[in-house]
């Protein structure tokens, strides 16, 4: 029997209006048995249910009740299951969540991705890895939005909250922000549970959710910041991130970051930052600081006064660098050569590692 999508709706009760659109625990489901042929919501890739490609319901492991779906791959190519949960409707607007649990096992990889066109296969809106205890999220187009960690062999909670009206979108591990960024594909059809080599993970607990996002009049969002570096000792300059999250243009504003117990502050005049648009600033050079240093990041005086919503003008971020070892500095090495084709890669990453690690890092390269 096919599962029907629940839908919500708005004429039953005003207190359940925030009600999920989806959710499923897989208890209705016999272990063993396959979910594509039982839900009208889980597909494939190839959209061939019941074989190969979809997941069988397994008690062997569960964050809740019995049941969960399990999903491994020994394949160089991942494969060959490709599990598909349809939205429904294709989302590009408004406050779109996703939230499922997931045990991965210890050492081992799971991997999913957002589809941003039903037209499976199309385009990709983020993807998702983890891998042995770290956990790695892009949007196909910046690698590296997030990087954080989720306990191994153990149940935890990833949650995925996309504004994708403002673009802004959030990552939460068992309750706790764990990254915020602008995302490059801002809509949604469904998303792709796909085990890669070495996966072995459990899913339960699925569920998304979409609510409408308004536009209040006069509205500056803090809606990224990165510190940049990853050593103690380096001098790295943060980038701030604000959206114009109103209907009014913003022409100027303040930002401040409190870090390592000082304030770097910086005041932006002369700009015309449209409706849910951008605007990236760039604070002048700072050390990073050894130890777990939580971090304060503000804007304020938007236009000269104070914007409508006060509580998305902070967001609170922290970081731990690498301390280097006193007096050592990595050399790298790199053999080219005029013959060789592939080489010019390879002076593109040398570039970087100097950019990136200059007071810690010396590059080699011998030519023939």
């Amino acid at each position: 029997m096919k599962k029907p999508l629940l839908l919500l709706i708005g004429t039953f009760v005003s207190t359940l209006s925030f009600s999920q659109i989806f959710s499923d625990d897989f208890e209705s489901y016999v272990a063993g048995s396959y979910v594509g042929p039982q839900s009208s919501s889980w597909t494939t890739w190839s959209g061939t249910e019941g074989g190969a490609e979809d997941a069988q319901v397994t008690n062997n492991q569960a964050s809740s009740g019995t049941n969960s779906i399990y999903l491994s791959s020994i394949s160089a190519n991942g494969g060959p299951q490709d599990v598909v949960l349809d939205f429904g409707p294709l989302y590009n607007s408004g406050v779109f969540t996703f939230q499922s649990d997931f045990y991965v096992n210890s050492g081992k990889t799971g991997y999913f991705n957002f589809q941003a066109s039903q037209t499976i296969g199309q385009t990709w809106a983020l993807n998702v890895n983890f891998d042995a205890g770290d956990i790695f999220i892009d949007d196909g187009v910046t690698s590296n939005l997030v990087v954080s960690t989720y306990p191994q062999a153990a149940w935890f909670t990833l949650k995925i909250e996309a504004n994708l009206t403002l673009k802004v979108w959030k990552a939460y591990i068992d309750g706790n922000l764990v990254g915020t960024w602008i995302n490059g594909v801002n809509s949604l059809a469904s998303t792709d549970f796909f085990p890669v080599q070495n996966s072995q993970f459990y899913v339960d607990d699925v569920s998304f959710d979409h609510q409408p996002y308004t536009l209040s009049n006069l509205n500056g969002m803090m809606a990224m910041s990165y510190l940049g570096g990853e050593l103690a000792g380096q001098n790295v300059t943060p980038k701030l991130t604000i959206v114009n999250a109103g209907t009014t243009a913003i022409n100027s504003f303040d930002v401040n970051l409190n870090y390592g117990g000082n304030n770097y502050s910086q005041s932006v005049t002369g700009i015309n930052i449209a409706s849910t648009s951008n605007y990236a600033v760039t604070l002048n050079s700072l050390p990073l600081v050894a130890g777990n240093q939580v971090y304060t990041a503000t804007v304020s005086n938007v236009n000269g006064t104070t914007d409508d919503i006060s509580s998305d003008d902070t967001l609170v971020g922290s970081i731990n660098p690498v301390v280097p070892a006193v007096g050592k500095m990595v050399v790298s090495e790199e053999g080219t050569g005029t013959w060789c084709q592939w080489c010019p890669r390879g002076a593109v990453f040398m570039d970087q590692f100097n950019t990136k690690y200059s007071q810690f890092w010396a590059g080699i390269a011998v030519h023939n």
